[in-house]
């Protein structure tokens, strides 16, 4: 109904036309309102009635709506349409003079006119006498008659009442045994004998549709018959299969497509029931198979010649090439490929036989749901004590299982940010207890196929953002998104607090442990906020020393003072000098019961054995306080304590990750960065991505310029540009072994979030990875990750696996990205051509679309396929 205006900025059309209702402009559209100089009552009412009785960019109007068009003209050659195409052709007002040159123009109907076909013809000489000129025009209908075409049926479907024509004027044509495509042919002043599919002698109509669609077409050769259902075959599971399923091509953006060389037209039969129409082209130089297409009720034209230059022209941007070379290894062939038509190496990936895996499903009733080293609970049994939230602490099963989890039934593609913030499928997370235990907190509800998050919470009695704007304004040093850019969000419940800060530029690490309140993490990842499984037991977390900027706690139910104060120190640990503690509970401002007391008491004592002091302490409309802390940039407060109590740690050169490291009761010494010996606060956002980064090693500044030059050009050139991975269903990501952050970096102005990870057996580029305003953890890759099952979009890595298979098999990696990638999801791997030459047999024995780019790059799409046998089976 509307398009616009600066797509097809043609104003003449619409000044030319604007009495006849074809198109108006309005604002920044052009309107189409249905009318035309013969459809005054309306296109509609104008069909109905015929169902019962050269001006400017007109074609890339209707191309620009989504409707099937091409340019061509009737005049000294042929259209390039097979002969016998169209059930019907329509003329309203079309300023063609059918006479012309002894009546060549209306032969040419005659020739693409199928057998039984009509013409419906509209213009003024049909229905008004009143001039000369359509007078002489609807003499036309004594040339109708001289190829025996009737006024009410359109087109002659007996041959012999052609051979019993008084004048043979216009003559048969010669008939030939096979015509050749109408390519550059001049219009011929003969009549096209007509072809007998049948004993009577008659041409023989096609099916009704849509069974036409499938049935035997009556131009294809009775040789070719067995080839056509194969093709028919082939190319509905291959549609199917992968490119509906597995090549990250967002469908639904998808109207005008053309398939350059259609063969039956199986590629556009498989997309029939789809939202969009196929121009089917044959090639004039291949078998002519276009009667064919036009047989199974499809459209199409020949050729299409200077292919490169020409594709680059017609291809709206944003569209898509989905492109499939000649291939004759069959293991290859079972692959998909899209990309560049150039991408010669495409699908070496693994050509060797694939692994022999005998796949099982996960057994159990929380299969779905399945993390190995939170949920062994063989280990947890075996507990000496779990008054140290040991039992949420990381126990992994040895050896690592290889089952893979189950999808919910009922499960569907994640919605797309930002609409995942507020509301997720309920049958991708379905967990109703949480929905029940926080229903007077606004944390969540359950609302048809639906779970709605309205952005409240325990403290959020307002909403989320009044929140986020009262902390602000009770310290406003804190400024959301230029000085404070990396937080960290302590029991951090269904993430609302992280989700809506990023409208801040503020990025959260919401962490919480599994289970405290039912699948909470599990939530905020579905919803497409950042978020991990952690808990502040017994120890560290995997985050590094000085990281955050911010840390918030609001009734997170940590006891901080608990073991001497341990938890506190942990927080201290990661919390940047000069960084804030925003602690939001009611111990800060009710204490009306002895509990709240004492801990209140406690918290002021303990923040100052460790040097914290309060900036800020506040009380909003609603009654809910908090009190901020801040961490000293220094260590000159420590040096001057009476007593040296929580001691400073030991002073050493370089911190190990903290990777199963136990709680210390000591405080880490400052890093000192100036002369004055304070710690210098980060450059503000965004200027703090790009900047030289205070935790990097002065010898390394220069590779780390370098390193954001590669990942810049990489990521635009390649990841973006290349792959014909659809980067708006991305929204999850993780970046298996992140460097210095370069590929988050490069994404950066993307709609998503990057997990960097650091394997704790490569140097220790986590703190960089802060300091540039990203976010991160450590992780040792042969172990399983953190996160519940079905939680990322994408994961990359770069040369990671040859590190790893020193020390682990890489199809426990491999089930382990399985787990954590969601149906749909995009494994993107650069490595060795020796590497993706191992993993692309066990991805594919996953049932993984996979393809190989520029011999470097692997990208492979996980599918919906699970196996039917479980463990233990």
């Amino acid at each position: 109904m509307q398009i616009w205006y600066d797509n097809v900025p043609h104003p003449k059309l619409v000044e030319y036309k604007k009495v006849q209702n074809w198109v108006r402009r309005s604002a920044d559209y052009l309107v189409f309102p249905g009318g035309g100089t013969q459809f005054k009552d309306g296109v509609m009412n104008y069909i109905l009635f015929i169902e019962k009785d050269e001006h400017e960019a007109q074609i890339q109007f209707a191309l620009e709506r989504g409707i099937p068009a091409t340019l061509s003209v009737i005049g000294t050659q042929m259209l390039t349409f097979s002969d016998n195409a169209f059930d019907l052709i329509h003329c309203a007002r079309c300023r063609v003079h059918w006479d012309a040159d002894g009546g060549k123009p209306l032969m040419e109907l005659n020739r693409v006119l199928r057998p039984g076909g009509v013409l419906v013809w509209s213009a003024t000489p049909v229905y008004r006498d009143d001039n000369e000129r359509d007078r002489n025009v609807w003499k036309v209908h004594e040339l109708t008659s001289s190829f025996y075409v009737n006024c009410s049926h359109g087109s002659f479907d007996r041959i012999h009442l052609l051979e019993e024509r008084k004048v043979n004027d216009p003559p048969l044509c010669h008939p030939m045994e096979k015509q050749k495509p109408s390519w550059y042919t001049p219009l011929r002043g003969c009549l096209p004998q007509l072809p007998v599919v049948n004993s009577g002698g008659d041409y023989k109509w096609p099916t009704s549709w849509p069974q036409r669609l499938s049935s035997r077409p009556a131009s294809l050769e009775s040789s070719a018959e067995e080839i056509f259902y194969e093709d028919t075959k082939h190319w509905s599971a291959l549609v199917s299969d992968v490119y509906m399923g597995g090549l990250a091509i967002n469908w639904s953006s998808i109207r005008n497509v053309m398939d350059m060389n259609a063969g039956y037209g199986g590629f556009a039969a498989a997309l029939i029931k789809q939202p969009l129409w196929v121009m089917n082209i044959v090639p004039i130089q291949q078998p002519d198979t276009l009667s064919a297409i036009y047989d199974r009720g499809l459209i199409g034209m020949c050729d299409i010649l200077d292919v490169t230059v020409e594709m680059d022209r017609i291809l709206r941007p944003g569209g898509f090439i989905s492109y499939i070379p000649k291939i004759t290894d069959p293991e290859i062939s079972s692959t998909s490929s899209a990309g560049s038509p150039d991408n010669d190496d495409e699908d070496k990936a693994g050509s060797s036989a694939g692994a022999e895996i005998d796949w099982r499903l996960c057994n159990g009733t929380a299969a779905t749901d399945y993390i190995p080293c939170l949920d062994n609970m063989k280990a947890i049994k075996g507990l000496k004590s779990r008054r140290h939230m040991e039992h949420r602490e990381r126990h992994c099963p040895k050896p690592n299982s290889r089952c893979l989890i189950p999808i919910p039934k009922g499960y569907k593609t994640s919605l797309s940010w930002p609409k995942s913030r507020d509301m997720i499928w309920y049958d991708n997370v379905p967990h109703p207890k949480l929905v029940e235990y926080k229903k007077d907190q606004n944390w969540v509800r359950k609302s048809g196929d639906y779970l709605v998050f309205p952005g409240g919470g325990t403290q959020f009695k307002e909403g989320v953002m009044n929140y986020i704007n009262f902390i602000e304004m009770s310290y406003k040093d804190i400024k959301w998104g230029t000085h404070t850019r990396v937080i960290l969000d302590v029991g951090c419940g269904v993430a609302s607090f992280g989700g809506y800060l990023l409208d801040k530029n503020v990025i959260t690490m919401s962490f919480a442990p599994k289970d405290e309140h039912e699948a909470q993490i599990q939530f905020a990842l579905e919803r497409g906020i950042p978020a991990t499984l952690s808990v502040i037991g017994t120890q560290m977390l995997t985050f590094p020393d000085n990281a955050f900027d911010l840390v918030h706690c609001a009734r997170c139910r940590v006891h901080w003072d608990a073991d001497g104060g341990k938890p506190l120190m942990e927080l201290n640990r990661v919390l940047r000098p000069g960084g804030v503690f925003v602690w939001s509970a009611t111990p800060v401002y009710r204490r009306d019961n002895e509990r709240d007391r004492n801990d209140w008491k406690a918290m002021v004592a303990l923040t100052e054995f460790i040097c914290w002091k309060v900036v800020a302490k506040a009380v909003d409309s609603t009654g809910i306080g908090l009190v901020i802390y801040q961490k000293p940039v220094s260590n000159v407060c420590y040096e001057k304590r009476k007593v040296n109590d929580p001691p400073l740690c030991h002073q050493i050169e370089k911190r190990k990750p903290s990777w199963y490291t136990p709680l210390e009761s000591c405080l880490p010494q400052l890093p000192a960065v100036n002369s004055g010996g304070d710690y210098k606060w980060p450059s503000s956002w965004p200027q703090r991505l790009s900047t030289r980064p205070a935790s990097l090693e002065p010898s390394a500044e220069e590779i780390f310029y370098e390193d954001t030059k590669h990942w810049s050009a990489l990521v635009s050139d390649v990841y973006l540009g290349s792959l014909a991975i659809n980067w708006s269903s991305i929204r999850n990501v993780m970046d298996m072994n992140a460097g210095y952050g370069g590929f988050a970096a490069a994404l950066i102005n993307q709609p998503l979030w990057v997990m960097n990870i650091v394997p704790i057996h490569q140097p220790d580029t986590l703190p960089v990875i802060y300091d540039r305003g990203l976010i991160g953890m450590y992780h040792d890759w042969c172990e399983p990750l953190s996160t519940y099952p079905r939680t990322y979009d994408l994961l990359h890595s770069s040369y990671l696996f040859g590190n790893l298979t020193k020390r682990c098999d890489i199809v426990d990696v491999a089930v382990e990205m399985d787990r954590i990638l969601r149906p749909g999801g995009v494994i993107l791997v650069q490595d060795t051509l020796d590497m993706i030459n191992k993993l692309g047999p066990i991805f594919r024995s996953l049932h993984w679309e996979t393809k190989l780019y520029k011999d470097q790059f692997f990208v492979a799409r996980k599918g919906s396929w699970r196996p039917t046998t479980y463990d233990g089976a």
